[in-house]
């Protein structure tokens, strides 16, 4: 069987009234059209309430993405999140070859042709995107460690993810947050974080020498429309002189 059809094939067994076999509870018609339906997950995350014990999937011919609820054996709350899910990414969602789930329930696409990972987050106001400033300086594993962020500097999302790539890897580090942008030498690089400066908790680069560490708004007290400056300190012995460097920095205009 196709779904809950029979199809032509006689060594088949074809019960379309599911006494033998388990029909499925939602299917599509491909209308002679090619299709793909790529199976997903549940929603069972804390990010986005709202979308608790709603079941993604995708077709991947036709670049669609649709949730629905099972309550009692049949299909409730039936949705197309295509435009939704789309917004704000270039080229919008193409080409869904897989879903990922993470330790906490969240949700991720894979776009195969544009070989990116996409985290389904709640929607947040917008937000002025994190610039960069200051300079990096020359590492012992290349042209120096630079910061980025992943998403948005929503205070009420709470989702703002520090990065620093091109580091050492297995090297301790810290992300250090400011009130002031300033450039003065330090260590075998430049500080870049002034004014009342925060350290936040210790890590460890990984193999490919980059840190993450999701923002904690208790150690950070701020408001929105304040701005906050961002920078990633590591040690670096293999680099002779001081011993350790730093990343340029990251500038982060806070919104509700």
């Amino acid at each position: 069987m196709e779904g809950s059809a029979c199809t032509t094939n006689a060594s088949c067994t074809c019960d379309p009234t599911g006494a033998t076999l388990v029909l499925p509870t939602y299917e599509t018609d491909h209308q002679s059209q090619l299709s793909a339906i790529i199976g997903g997950f549940a929603y069972r995350g804390s990010a986005i309430p709202g979308l608790q014990g709603q079941y993604f999937c995708a077709d991947f011919i036709r670049n669609t993405v649709t949730s629905f609820e099972v309550v009692q054996g049949q299909v409730t709350h039936l949705q197309d999140r295509t435009a939704e899910l789309g917004a704000g990414v270039p080229g919008g969602i193409t080409y869904v070859a897989s879903f990922g789930q993470d330790a906490n329930g969240e949700l991720y696409l894979v776009c195969l042709h544009s070989g990116t990972v996409l985290r389904i987050d709640p929607a947040a106001p917008n937000c002025t995107a994190p610039v960069a400033y200051c300079a990096t300086a020359p590492n012992s594993v290349g042209t120096g460690a630079e910061m980025g962020s992943t998403g948005s500097a929503s205070i009420s999302a709470a989702e703002l993810v520090l990065l620093a790539n091109d580091a050492p890897a297995h090297m301790i580090g810290s992300f250090l947050c400011g009130t002031q942008e300033i450039q003065v030498p330090f260590g075998n690089g430049w500080s870049c974080v002034g004014g009342s400066v925060v350290r936040l908790p210790t890590l460890r680069t990984d193999d490919y020498g980059h840190a993450r560490q999701p923002l904690d708004y208790a150690l950070i007290p701020v408001s929105p429309g304040q701005t906050r400056d961002f920078q990633f300190n590591y040690r670096d012995s293999a680099a002779g002189g001081s011993g350790f460097n730093s990343s340029d920095g990251l500038r982060v205009l806070f919104c509700p």
